[in-house]
């Protein structure tokens, strides 16, 4: 499994620096910027959508063949990449939080706990579109799944524009919708295995 996430570490290193820089452009739009919350989502989602990235090179390069002469099982191989939307996910939420405490050092809001307490609704949501586009991509591929990849993108993007333009925040705010969000992560994860484990390779 390590491996495995070693493997996907060096080719966003070489594969997706341009991701992670249109990233780093939104968090500091999002933390010295107006719609705080609205550009750091988009950071977020975009950090959510590295594996798909990823499974591109992967699928261009018959990887899923390739991968086959090693120990790996199904399950192995489909939770490297939830394990992978995570860490990406998470490791843009805590840059956020030290952003925002450099900006807002010495104030009342500066305080990492506050942070991370309000920035946590939207790293739920930031697992809508990798659990509703990976079962996709296992059991499709990314190329058949790339229509519906761009439809939930297309939907995931307006959703957030209809919510962050009504500021819901009783929505966002609410334990209820974290905890939703991550059963629906786990189905997915599940999901995805059963798709894995149940999809020949033609097609791919």
């Amino acid at each position: 499994m390590k491996a495995l996430l070693r493997k996907d570490f060096y080719m966003s290193i070489k594969y997706a620096r341009i991701w992670g820089f249109s990233i780093l452009i939104f968090l500091f739009v999002s933390v010295w910027g107006d719609q705080t919350s609205l550009f750091a989502l988009y950071a977020i989602f975009m950090a959510g959508m590295l594996p798909y990235t990823l499974m591109a090179y992967e699928e261009n390069c018959k990887w899923h063949i390739y991968c086959k002469i090693f120990p790996y099982s199904p399950v192995q191989i489909v939770s490297e990449k939830y394990l992978l939307t995570l860490l990406s996910i998470g490791s843009v939420g805590l840059l956020w939080v030290f952003l925002h405490f450099v900006h807002t050092l010495g104030s009342p809001e500066s305080s990492p706990f506050t942070q991370f307490t309000d920035l946590l609704p939207l790293l739920a949501f930031g697992l809508i579109g990798p659990s509703m586009i990976l079962p996709v991509l296992f059991k499709f591929g990314v190329t058949r799944g790339r229509m519906m990849y761009y439809l939930f993108i297309a939907l995931i993007f307006a959703v957030s524009l209809i919510l962050f333009s009504h500021e819901p925040h009783f929505l966002l705010n609410s334990f209820l919708f974290v905890w939703g969000l991550l059963f629906l992560f786990i189905f997915s994860w599940f999901l995805s295995i059963h798709f894995y484990k149940n999809t020949s390779y033609e097609h791919f």
